[in-house]
């Protein structure tokens, strides 16, 4: 018959199993803040809440990360974000380009520092970083502006060349097709006058021709009669 667990050894084994999942996770505290004690909705007691967030410590940690290095940002991410605030781009590793940003904007070590992996920096510096980084973001948004507007300029010229040139083109194609047409005019004309000219020729021939039967046939006759004047003699 198996022995049953007593009440300490069963205290023992939850105990146990309870440390082991605390020792496979990885907690996270939450400090719950009443907004006041009479239990009621929208209410909001500002000296309860203060005392409460007091006797906490979180004034007192986010006083203490006030005066340390309260941003901390990996320096993948920081060179990402504020390399756009460098005249021109430096050489090296990682934490030498972080550094020359740094440098740049004449960070002292109270203000901010590089370290291995991270950025850290003091509050008020880093918003005047941020400032620059936005300064730096609003001209090189002017500078594409610039060109944008500078192309949208070049394609309305070329609109207007455009069309000045098919007005020049559609008066090149008038012209052209004028000329074409007194060249047609021309050839026929030509061609007119030297048809007249052959027709006349014809006739004078044809009249000529017909003189000249006219002419032999008046021999003829004046040669057939002086035979018979002859005969009749």
């Amino acid at each position: 018959k198996p022995l049953s667990l007593t009440v300490s050894a069963s205290f023992k084994l939850q105990l146990k199993e309870l440390m082991d999942i605390i020792n496979n996770t990885q907690p996270h505290w939450v400090r719950c803040i009443k907004s006041h004690s009479a239990k009621k909705p929208n209410m909001l007691h500002g000296q309860e809440v203060i005392g409460q967030l007091r006797s906490s410590g979180v004034l007192e940690t986010i006083k203490m990360r006030h005066e340390g290095y309260a941003i901390r940002i990996p320096l993948e991410r920081f060179y990402n974000t504020f390399s756009i605030i460098l005249k021109k781009k430096p050489s090296g590793s990682l934490n030498d380009k972080c550094k020359a940003i740094l440098e740049q904007q004449k960070f002292t070590p109270e203000m901010g520092q590089i370290g291995k992996t991270k950025f850290f920096g003091r509050v008020e510096p880093y918003r005047k970083l941020v400032e620059e980084r936005k300064k730096a973001l609003k001209a090189h948004v002017l500078v594409l502006t610039k060109f944008a507007r500078m192309r949208l300029g070049f394609k309305k010229v070329d609109a207007i060349l455009w069309e000045v040139n098919r007005e020049e083109r559609e008066r090149q194609e008038a012209e052209r097709r004028r000329k074409e047409e007194a060249e047609r005019k021309k050839r026929e004309e030509e061609e007119r006058i030297r048809k007249e000219e052959e027709e006349r020729k014809r006739k004078e021939e044809e009249a000529r021709l017909k003189r000249e039967e006219e002419e032999k046939r008046r021999r003829e006759e004046a040669e057939r009669k002086r035979k018979e004047e002859e005969q009749r003699r």
